[in-house]
């Protein structure tokens, strides 16, 4: 369930804001995060880059606004306040150049990096932890009439065991007009790539799906084509066949991933009903966070109960091999004994 109610608009006034622009932090399409110290705090700053500037307006396509993109991150984090969303700390004009920059909280990672970059399987409470943490924000947002519509690894930043959702350029209120979404395809479900895309909550919820899954597997998703091509009977002239194309479900298309996390995996059964085709047939955020505190709780009462075992039957194998050690001895004098009789 959502922790927090949405708060009004928030601002924090620093005397002095540093901006470190060849410390880069990460890049994307329409800018790029760099270090900065906003009076004595470490933060992070993104800043749109400069020739966007001199790009016209386009009221059809978000993804060519990126002026208005930014304009609606800052204003939806200066209204989110949640501890599994990035934190705002405010807007910054750059004196060199008067662009606008927006100044966050400081993070280690982003997921797709610690993703990429750990050697081994990531322990099953680490990946319901992060999964939490994600399900937990949505959940907020969900709440508070907000849908974030490009929720992918990339967007998940990560400090030490805590995961938050940032990049809110593509986000929503449920009751606004929304123009189509660029999104990360990958990420998407149908009916947002459909034409015309549809948007709701239930986005998200198939986004999280295929973020679980990615989890799971440390690879990034590669879906198949979403349409097939089949031959039918043509029905004018039956010796004759006719090419068409067929949709695809989304869990055929992410089979070869979904299949390397194993049927035992207990984030599963959550990555299968968010992948649903139709959106009614998804869970919504609150759903998720249930099922996600279910599997905390069962995970952690099983290193409970593995933690307290373990000492117990560490003593029965040392009483055991003292007995043996006993016995031994016991055997070997009788031996001697009957050696010297002789």
């Amino acid at each position: 369930m959502a922790e927090r109610e949405l708060t009004t608009e928030r601002r924090f006034n620093f005397q002095s804001v540093k901006l470190f622009k060849t410390d880069i932090l990460g890049t994307g399409s329409y800018g790029a995060v760099c270090k900065a110290k906003c009076d004595q705090l470490l933060c992070a700053a993104k800043l749109l880059y400069p020739v966007l500037f001199q790009m016209e307006a386009h009221a059809n396509k978000e993804h060519m606004q990126p002026h208005l993109r930014f304009e609606t991150e800052c204003r939806f984090l200066s209204l989110i306040n949640h501890p599994n969303i990035i934190q705002y700390l405010g807007t910054y004009r750059d004196p060199k150049t008067n662009a606008p920059v927006l100044l966050m909280e400081l993070m280690d990672e982003s997921m797709t990096h610690f993703l990429e970059s750990t050697p081994g399987d990531i322990p099953y409470h680490i990946q319901v932890n992060f999964s939490y943490d994600i399900a937990q924000a949505l959940a907020f947002l969900h709440s508070n009439g907000i849908i974030h519509r490009d929720l992918s690894s990339n967007n998940v930043l990560l400090a030490g065991n805590q995961a938050k959702v940032s990049d809110f350029g593509m986000s929503r209120f449920t009751t606004t007009h929304m123009t189509k979404c660029p999104g990360t395809p990958a990420y998407m479900s149908p009916e947002a790539l459909s034409e015309p895309p549809l948007y709701t909550e239930r986005l998200d919820s198939f986004s999280f799906g295929v973020l679980i899954v990615q989890i799971a597997t440390r690879l990034p998703p590669s879906p198949t084509n979403r349409f097939k091509l089949i031959e039918l009977p043509n029905s004018q002239k039956l010796s004759q066949k006719v090419i068409a194309q067929v949709p695809i479900s989304e869990v055929q298309r992410r089979h070869d991933h979904i299949d390397l996390i194993g049927t035992t995996h207990p984030l599963l059964h959550i990555a299968l009903d968010c992948l649903q085709d139709h959106e009614t047939d998804r869970p919504t955020s609150q759903e998720m966070c249930q099922a996600l505190s279910d599997i905390k709780q069962s995970i952690s009462c099983k290193q409970i109960l593995q933690t307290s075992i373990s000492p117990v039957v560490d003593d029965i194998i040392i009483q055991l091999q003292q007995k043996i050690k006993e016995k031994e001895m016991k055997i070997k004098k009788k031996r001697q004994a009957l050696a010297n009789k002789g």
